[in-house]
């Protein structure tokens, strides 16, 4: 009878590392899971500044940054709004140029700029324009601190 028990327990330890043998093989054999998706757009970025993001999203922004009023915030919404399409457009517009687009849609950002500014305090507004300049984007004279990479680097210093 010993000699039964002995069998019937040598075979099941058998079978368990012939399983866990089958396992690792398998587990061997898996291909890698994939990578996780892209985060959305400007998650894990805020040094980024408002970018693309649709009207809702940068008045919410704008709000909480700046403690804008209802009455502000009303005026802000219907100006990001009208100008979202506009914007939308001139990306989409495949006539025009790079350099045509590029003016068109620095004149509407100075424009709505311009509005935006008009509605905030002046304390608002000096917030404001140093969020931008967090931001990098663009000034009245070229690229920012995050833009123009790719182009020549500047010239050197003269003592």
């Amino acid at each position: 009878m010993k000699s039964f028990t002995r069998y019937l327990i040598g075979g099941a330890l058998a079978a368990t590392v012939f399983g866990l043998g089958a396992l690792v093989a398998l587990a061997a054999d898996a291909p890698p899971p994939p990578p996780p998706p892209p985060p959305p757009p400007h998650e894990g970025r805020p040094e980024r500044g408002p970018g693309r993001m649709d009207p809702e999203q940068r008045l919410q922004m704008m709000t909480e940054q700046l403690a804008l009023t209802a009455d502000q915030q009303a005026k802000l919404r219907a100006l990001f709004t009208e100008n979202a399409p506009k914007m939308r457009a001139l990306r989409e517009d495949t006539t025009l140029s790079p350099e045509q687009r590029r003016e068109q849609m620095q004149k509407l950002r100075g424009e709505e700029r311009e509005k935006t500014g008009a509605l905030l305090t002046a304390e608002q507004k000096a917030k404001w324009e140093q969020m931008r300049q967090q931001w990098g984007h663009r000034g009245e004279g070229g690229p920012g601190p995050h833009e123009g990479a790719g182009g020549p680097p500047p010239p050197p210093a003269t003592p």
